[in-house]
């Protein structure tokens, strides 16, 4: 009878866990945006301590420090904003000018290696698996690299609101 009771235990405790698991996978996009704050303030006074408690041994109080420290990081990110920002911006700006350069030499070598294969000798079975497959990695190729921009335009947007 004692051993019934205990295998009952762990048959619920096992579904409880398995649905909590759920639980959480189902929602961890939620959670997760629920609980960076926090995370996030754990990390900061887990950093911010070291700090604290050193300028208290300079007779300083504790909200004196932690005013101190906040105002000396918010000075170093603004200043970091002010120095990086135009200059990321400046070197986008250069890479948009440059890049219509990029892709004509990188034309260039596609379409000398496309000329190859059509003017090679291998039977026309081969250059057509060659033509479908090409064709079929410069669509990976192009989806990779627009994904990539989009989402590296999507962060800079963001930090530049967060501004």
């Amino acid at each position: 009878m004692f051993s019934r009771k205990k295998t009952v235990f762990y048959i619920i405790l096992a579904l409880l866990t398995a649905g909590f698991i759920f639980f959480l996978y189902s929602y961890r996009i939620k959670i997760g945006r629920v609980l960076t704050p926090f995370f996030l303030a754990a990390a900061a006074a887990y950093l911010i301590k070291p700090l604290v408690i050193r300028l208290e041994a300079k007779n300083i109080s504790r909200s004196s420090s932690i005013l101190i420290i906040y105002s000396a990081f918010s000075i170093i990110a603004a200043a970091g904003m002010y120095f990086v920002v135009p200059q990321l911006v400046n070197n986008i700006r250069d890479l948009i000018n440059e890049l219509p350069e990029i892709t004509s030499a990188y034309q260039d070598i596609f379409n000398r290696i496309i000329s190859a294969i059509q003017t090679s000798k291998w039977p026309p079975d081969i250059k057509n698996i060659l033509f479908r497959e090409i064709e079929n990695g410069t669509g990976q190729v192009q989806d990779f690299l627009i994904d990539g921009l989009r989402k590296a335009l999507t962060a800079l947007l963001e930090m530049v609101t967060m501004m």
